[in-house]
C-alpha cells in the first residue's frame, strides 16, 4: 500500500522568505514519532506498511518539518495518476489573479495563493524535495480531501477528480450538483458538519490529507486553526474574489495539479472559455435581481462578476454606479429604487440561485405588482437563472453564452437561463 507522505513546515503558511531546505529520502522527523515510508523502504515482506521504532528513526535536527500523527497513518486508498515531470517555469494562468503555479525542475509544483497559503505539490516519484520555508508540502495526487468550499466541487467533478474528495461540509440535500449529491448519499463522500465546526475527530481517525476552505473561514478562524493544529494542511479557495469571471473558472487548474488531473482541467477550462465567446456590445440593458425575505430587492454591485458576465455577453448592467465599502457582492435596495433604475431595462434576469425557480412570469409578478409596469415584463423579456448556477462554477462560459442568446432573442440553446412565459 502506498503511504501518503506529507511534510508540514512549522509556522504559519505565509509568503516564502526564500529560505528552504532539502529533505533526503532517509530523513525523518526528529521527535521519534512513527512515520510511513515509501513502499520499498517502509513495507514489510507481506506488503503491509510498518512503523519504524524510535531507535530506527534517523534524527534530522531541530528544524525538521513536523509530521502530524493523522497524516503519518493516513493511507492513499485509490489508484494514483502521477503528475508528469516538470521542466521548470510557471504554468500558464491567463485570467486568475489569486494564484500562481511554479513548475520546478525537480518535478514539484509550488502553488502560491493570494491569501498567503503556499503549497508544494510533491509527486510520489520525487524523493528529496526542497521545501520553501513557510510552505506546506503535500504528496500528490492528493486524496481524502475535505471540501468546505462548495463552489469548488464542480471543478473536481469536471476534472474527473471527484473520487479525490472524501469529506464535505454540505450534506446531500444541500447539493444541486447530481454527482455530489449522489456521492454523499452513497457514502463515497462523508458529511462532516458545518465548515465552522467540522467533526475534527472523524477527520483525524479516517485520515484527511488536505482541507479546502472558502473565504467564509476567515469569519471562523478558530476552525482553520484547529485543523492546522491537528496536522491537516489547509488552503483557502479565493476564486470568489476574482474580478474576471473566467479567472474564477481558472482555479480548476490548481485543483488539476493537486489531483493529477491537470490535462483534464485545462481541457474543461478551454471549452468554457470558447463558450464565453467574444461578443460585441448589443446596446441592450440588463437587470439581475431577486426578492429578499425582508421585502427589499437584492441586486449585484457594479464590480461583481455577474455584471462582468453581462458585459462579456454584449449587454450593459443597469446599475453602473453601485459600489460598496465592504466585501459583499450584493446590495439590498427598496423596490422603489429598483423601479427607478430597472423599469426601462431591456431584459430582467431573476436570480433563482437564492430563492428557487418560478414556474411562470405571473408567479414572479405576483411577488410585487410593480413589476407589471417594467418594460421587460411588458415585452416578455424576463428570464431566470437556474438555482444550480451557483454550484456550477465550471459553467460560467455557458452562462455568458446563455446571456448572449437572450440578448439575441434566441428561442433555444439555453443551458442555465430559462424564459418565464
Amino acid at each position: 500500500m502506498l503511504g501518503a507522505i506529507v511534510w508540514l513546515l512549522a509556522g504559519c503558511a505565509g509568503p516564502s522568505s526564500g529560505a528552504s531546505r532539502q529533505l533526503s529520502p532517509e530523513e525523518g522527523p526528529s521527535s521519534g514519532a512513527s512515520r510511513h515510508l515509501p513502499p520499498q523502504a517502509g513495507e514489510g515482506s507481506n506488503g503491509a506498511s510498518r512503523h519504524l521504532s524510535p531507535e530506527e528513526e534517523p534524527s534530522s535536527g531541530a528544524d525538521a518539518p513536523p509530521v502530524s500523527a493523522s497524516l503519518r497513518s493516513a493511507q492513499i486508498r485509490r489508484p494514483l495518476d502521477a503528475l508528469r515531470p516538470a521542466s521548470g517555469g510557471r504554468l500558464e494562468i491567463n485570467y486568475a489573479k489569486g494564484f500562481e503555479i511554479e513548475e520546478r525542475p525537480d518535478g514539484c509544483s509550488l502553488i502560491r495563493i493570494s491569501g498567503g497559503d503556499e503549497i508544494l505539490a510533491v509527486p510520489e516519484w520525487v524523493e528529496a524535495p526542497v521545501v520553501p520555508e513557510g510552505a506546506t508540502a503535500v504528496s500528490v495526487p492528493v486524496t481524502d480531501i475535505y471540501l468546505a468550499a462548495s463552489g469548488a466541487m464542480d471543478m473536481f467533478i469536471k476534472a474527473e477528480a471527484l473520487e479525490n474528495v472524501r469529506y464535505s461540509s454540505t450534506d446531500a440535500d444541500g447539493w444541486y450538483l447530481e454527482e455530489a449529491k449522489a456521492a454523499v448519499e452513497s457514502g463515497d463522500i462523508t458529511y462532516v458538519g458545518k465548515y465552522s465546526e467540522p467533526d475534527f475527530e472523524l477527520l483525524i481517525d479516517e485520515g484527511c490529507h488536505l482541507a479546502v476552505e472558502n473565504t467564509m473561514i476567515y469569519h471562523k478562524p478558530q476552525a482553520m486553526d484547529k485543523l492546522k493544529e491537528l496536522g491537516i494542511p489547509v488552503m483557502v479557495d479565493m476564486a470568489s474574489r476574482e474580478d474576471d469571471p473566467l479567472g474564477r473558472m481558472e482555479w480548476i487548474k490548481l485543483y488539476g495539479v493537486l489531483t493529477g488531473k491537470y490535462d483534464e482541467a485545462c481541457r474543461v477550462f478551454d471549452e468554457q472559455v470558447a463558450q464565453a465567446g467574444d461578443y460585441q456590445d448589443t446596446g441592450k440593458t440588463v437587470a439581475f435581481f431577486y426578492f429578499a425575505s425582508d421585502g427589499t430587492v437584492s441586486v449585484r454591485r457594479t464590480d461583481d462578476y455577474i455584471p462582468a458576465m453581462i458585459k462579456m455577453a454584449g449587454g450593459s448592467y443597469v446599475f453602473d454606479d453601485l459600489f460598496g465599502d465592504n466585501e459583499l457582492s450584493t446590495e439590498n435596495i427598496q423596490m422603489e429604487d429598483f423601479y427607478t433604475t430597472a423599469k426601462d431595462a431591456d431584459y430582467l434576469i431573476y436570480n433563482g440561485m437564492i430563492t428557487g425557480d418560478y414556474d411562470s412570469l405571473d408567479s414572479l409578478v405576483a411577488e410585487n405588482s410593480l413589476l407589471s409596469s417594467f418594460k421587460a415584463v411588458k415585452e416578455g423579456h424576463v428570464y431566470q437563472a437556474s438555482r444550480n448556477f451557483y454550484q456550477s462554477s465550471m459553467a460560467i462560459g455557458s452562462m455568458i453564452n446563455d446571456m448572449h442568446l437572450m440578448l439575441e432573442d434566441a428561442d433555444d440553446g439555453y443551458m442555465l437561463l430559462s424564459k418565464l412565459e
